[in-house]
């Protein structure tokens, strides 16, 4: 959704009750999962603000980068069926990430070339391109001058070529050094008592603790820079799970504490605050309510991917007469669907029925492997819809 309205979309399935985000990140490196994983983030906190609602988890994460989904492994971005069928959603050129258009070649020279561009490139970024035979090949940049590019490879670059970057070396260094975190907002108050001094601290959850200190009352010498101190010591946090986002100091007259007790006091009522929120940390339990209710048909084929008995138990006690193994058992599934898609093949390449002039094609079309292996396509063109076939 790299340029679409993401937050328009996130919003839609809000309203719609999803509460849950799944990102496939399996197979994927730390820069791709940090990368995307903060860009949900940033995109779900600002819907989340707008329509005043509040996350199921406590804390703010803290990137120390800027999310940009363009710069991590893709192949291209799509609002297809978003609202309705839209552009063609396959990319068929090449398997591998293009990356983001930086601009066209204006010149070529012996070691270099002129690139029409706003965009800033680095020493160290990989850029790609088709070539007269539409493979994707790739250079490594070795200087920028403005917008003269030296690459460790010029052999294939041509004028008019359009230039891809799919390696931002400055983008991916700054998120390699990053270092997220998720802090969680306490409020501290310092009060004093009768036999020394209260250390309060409450979260964003509303959770409280306190810690206490009975010491001897020193008026401070330097009121002003003893209340520097408190501030400084009692708002640094170090690994601990808070941030400390304010810090008031209740007392009739500025007394004096060394270091060693402010950091003590800290510690204390942050240790206290950990274990409160342990104690009343929201449990969900769940119960699974067993009945009969009767499912809504009789038969169900190897679609319904039942392949253990349990799976047949269960769906005997619910009315199902007949029940066909799932593809997984060894069943024989020769000329019968093993998946049915929206995205059609014919709509990708422009042979689509609808379109004013289709080409003819002797059908049907065959899906074929690396194996030799011929899979015969089926298109439901009512449905809009394609089969493919053992």
């Amino acid at each position: 959704l790299h340029d679409l309205n993401l937050t328009d979309y996130l919003a839609d399935l809000l309203d719609a009750g999803i509460c849950s985000f799944k990102i496939e990140g399996r197979l994927k490196d730390k820069a791709y999962v940090l990368n995307v994983v903060g860009h949900y983030r940033r995109e779900l906190d600002q819907v989340l603000a707008a329509k005043e609602l509040s996350k199921s988890s406590s804390g703010r994460s803290r990137l120390g980068f800027t999310p940009n989904v363009s710069k991590t492994f893709n192949r291209g971005y799509t609002s297809h069926f978003l609202r309705g069928r839209g552009e063609s959603p396959g990319a068929i050129d090449t398997p591998k990430m293009t990356g983001e258009v930086v601009g066209q070649v204006v010149s070529v020279s012996q070691h270099s070339f002129r690139l029409d561009t706003a965009a800033a490139l680095h020493p160290g970024d990989g850029l790609c391109f088709f070539d007269d035979t539409h493979t994707l090949c790739g250079v490594m940049v070795n200087a920028v001058q403005g917008p003269v590019i030296t690459p460790n490879d010029i052999t294939a670059i041509k004028k008019g070529m359009l230039i891809y970057r799919n390696h931002d070396h400055e983008f991916l260094k700054r998120l390699d050094k990053s270092r997220v975190e998720r802090k969680i907002a306490v409020n501290l108050t310092l009060t004093d008592t009768p036999d020394g001094f209260h250390l309060t601290a409450v979260d964003e959850d509303g959770n409280t603790a306190q810690a206490d200190l009975a010491t001897a009352k020193v008026k401070a010498d330097k009121p002003d820079k003893m209340l520097a101190t408190i501030n400084k010591q009692l708002r640094q946090m170090g690994d601990t799970e808070f941030v400390c986002t304010g810090l008031e100091v209740v007392w009739p007259e500025v007394c004096f504490l060394p270091l060693s007790v402010l950091n003590a006091l800290r510690r204390e009522v942050l240790a206290n605050l950990s274990a409160t929120r342990m104690r009343q940390r929201p449990v969900r339990q769940g119960s699974i309510l067993r009945n009969d209710a009767p499912y809504p048909e009789k038969t169900l084929s190897y679609l319904g991917n039942v392949l253990n008995q349990q799976a047949v138990a269960f769906y005997r006690r619910h009315g199902v007469t007949k029940i066909e193994p799932a593809a997984e058992s060894g069943l024989e599934l020769t000329g019968r669907p093993v998946m049915r898609t929206k995205y059609c093949l014919k709509h990708q390449l422009g042979w689509c029925p609808r379109d004013q002039r289709p080409p003819a094609l002797a059908e049907p079309l065959y899906l074929v492997d690396e194996a030799g292996h011929k899979y015969e396509l089926h298109n439901d063109c009512a449905a809009c819809e394609m089969e493919v076939l053992y």
